[in-house]
């Protein structure tokens, strides 16, 4: 469980299954992860729709929380 999940930032039910999963495969394949909507699929894979999970966002010295591009919860 991350942090973030662990603090309540995402509901059990919500997107938390879904960060989870995402940081996983950032985390083992140095990967970005995207997650939104499939009816965004372009807007998601150019940056302009969704939460995106990208290496250097991960928790650490230089860590942020993931970005959400849709002004949902972080």
């Amino acid at each position: 469980m991350t942090r973030y999940h662990a603090e309540g930032h995402f509901a059990a039910g919500s997107m938390g299954p879904k960060i989870e999963a995402a940081l996983d495969f950032v985390r083992h394949t140095g990967g970005v992860a995207s997650i939104g909507e499939a009816h965004d699929l372009l807007r998601l894979l150019d940056g302009r729709a969704g939460t995106h999970i990208v290496p250097d966002a991960l928790p650490g010295p230089r860590g942020q929380a993931p970005t959400d591009t849709q002004g949902g919860a972080r």
